[in-house]
Formats: structure tokens, sequence, C-alpha cells
């Protein structure tokens, strides 16, 4: 009886070990690319070891694969933030003396994003007077730390994290202090407080690299200037080899709400000849290589070298964006 114990522990934990083995194995193959936008314009990209995003929500605490993670748009909360210490700048600026008043408002104007939270609580509540000072004023504290970190009024308190192409969370994520990436030019540390968004992708050998996205045809318009392109957090390489396939349907209602398929097919017809100068046609998918690139014409399939290293961008062809359009085409990026 014991040799049969014995027997039965040794198969599950060569079992266990194999499947440690190869798990351990998958997870030091993957590779995950963050590419992150600065507050600032910039765009860094590099390899991630994160592989699970914890994001705690008013509804309970979620633990996310970055596998399944499209985009993360970095909130202004910061929960380790001193709230003691910003209030106590802000009563000096309610203090008789100048020269406290001038060093609360300096104080407050060299925080971190964080900060501006604190404050617009602050103005919220009953504690709020009128400031002494005409020059040294909360609300033109707060005013020039938006403006050092180009925050808008629309600019989300919480983290909103985008996953599975589709479903999203507002909370806050388990990065509260640097990012750590490792680029081309060496390992950087990039703080929270300087990032706006964090596009992330993952490749595995196996199979290659490959990407689903979803485009919403009432807001991927090309011609939508307020983030009609999809940023898909994919850089290429010049000359690097690509694919995109695409399928689904979209009613345009700039165009007499005609419904459109990805390679321009309109109302169920066929698509139209581009008479091979592969110029987009209404309804297509199209892409772009970096911010500034040229709109290129991807259809139902496409597959090519990037002419230019970049981001890779996404839309659906039509100059005049329209909020009442409905569908949404459904994409796969591949690169090997």
């Amino acid at each position: 009886m014991l040799k049969k114990i014995g027997l039965v522990l040794i198969l599950v934990l060569s079992v266990f070990s194999v499947s440690y083995a190869q798990t351990n194995n998958v997870i030091k193959k993957e590779k995950v690319v963050f590419t992150i936008h600065l507050r600032n314009g910039d765009v860094i990209s590099g390899n991630s070891n994160i592989r699970t995003m914890i994001i705690s929500t008013s509804y309970g605490t979620l633990a996310l694969p970055v596998s399944n993670i499209n985009t993360i748009k970095v909130g202004i909360i910061n929960p380790e933030i001193d709230k003691d210490a910003i209030l106590r700048m802000i009563d000096k600026l309610n203090s008789l003396k100048p020269e406290d008043q001038k060093q609360g408002f300096e104080n407050l104007v060299q925080q971190e994003p964080g900060a501006i939270y604190v404050i617009k609580e602050y103005l919220k509540s009953e504690n709020n007077t009128a400031s002494v000072s005409s020059e040294y004023t909360i609300e033109a504290a707060l005013q020039q730390l938006m403006s050092i970190y180009n925050i808008d009024e629309k600019a989300p308190m919480d983290d909103v994290v985008k996953y599975d192409d589709y479903y999203s969370a507002e909370g806050t994520c388990s990065f509260t202090g640097n990012i750590q990436i490792e680029t081309a030019f060496g390992v950087l540390e990039i703080p929270r407080k300087s990032i706006l968004q964090i596009d992330i992708a993952t490749e595995t050998p196996e199979s290659g690299f490959v990407k689903n996205f979803i485009l919403q045809a009432n807001k991927n318009i090309s011609g939508n200037t307020d983030g009609g392109f999809l940023n898909t957090g994919i850089t290429l390489k010049a000359g690097e080899s690509f694919s995109i396939t695409a399928n689904g349907k979209v009613n345009i209602a700039s165009l007499s709400n005609n419904s459109y398929t990805p390679d321009g097919g309109v109302n169920g017809a066929l698509a139209p000849s581009d008479g091979g100068t592969n110029s987009p046609t209404y309804g297509n998918v199209v892409f772009k290589i970096g911010e500034n690139g040229q709109t290129l014409k991807a259809g139902a399939g496409f597959r090519g070298k990037a002419a230019n290293a970049g981001v890779l961008y996404l839309a659906i062809y039509e100059t005049v964006f329209n909020p009442a359009n409905t569908g949404s085409y459904k994409v796969k990026i591949k690169k090997n």
C-alpha cells in the first residue's frame, strides 16, 4: 500500500514539475511590449516583465493577465500621495504672510498630477475658503499644474483599463511608482506621473505576434480628428513583415447610412475595383505607420512590409465623421 501511495506521489510531483516547467518556459518566452505615451507627447516602447496587472476598483480587485489588456489610460489619482502634505500647502495660501502664500503656491505647482485630484476635492469641500491673495490662489495653482502635465477637464481621475478588445474597468492599477521597460537604449524607469497612456501587445515565438482589435464605427473613423485612428501599440521596424485581416459590417450615417464591409463592399455588393492603385475607398480598413504616416488601404486582407518605422494605427475610411455610425470591424494584426 505504501509503495502505491509513493508511486502516486511521484507521478503527481512529476506531472506538477513538467507542468510548472512548461508554464515557466512559456512565461520566459512570452514577450510583452509596452508602448508608453508620455504627457509631454513623447512615445517610448520596450519590453516589460509585468505579467499580471492588479486593478483596485469600487467593486473589488481584478487581476488581469497583461496579454488580455489593450490599453491603460493613466488617471490622476495616486493613492500613495501624501494628501496631508498637499493640504498643508493649501493652508499656506490662506496665510496672512505673503512669504507663506508664495511658498505654499510654489510647492503646490511642483507636485505630481495626483495633487490635482486632492485640490479639486478640496475646492468642493466645506473647508474651501476664499484666497487671501489675488495672485497666489488655489485656482491658479490648479490651472498651472494642469498645464504642466497637459491635463484637461476631461482627463479621467481613475485609471481606465481596456481589455479583451471591448471591456473596460476603472480603478487604480498596481503600479503606483515607476514603470520599468527594456529598450534598445537600456532599461528605463518611467515615473507614473509622466505617463498618459500605455498600449500593450504580447508576442510568443510559437504563434508569432498576433493581436486582435475592434474598430468602432462611432469612433474609429479616419476623418475623426479626435482620436479616430486606433493606436494599436504595435511598433514596426522599417522592412518588417506584417499582415492585417478584417471582417464585420458598419453603417456609416454620413454616407446615407449605407452598410459597408472592410474591403469596401456596399450594402452586400462586391467591393469596387480600385484600378490597381490600392487607394482607400469608403468603408475600407485603413492603416498608417506613425502618427503622421500616410493613410493606406488594408481592406479585408493585407500583407506587406513596413515602409518606415513607427507605431501602427488603424481606422475605417471616411472623410466625414458622424457619431451616429453603428457597427464594428474585427481586425487581426500579425507580424513575424
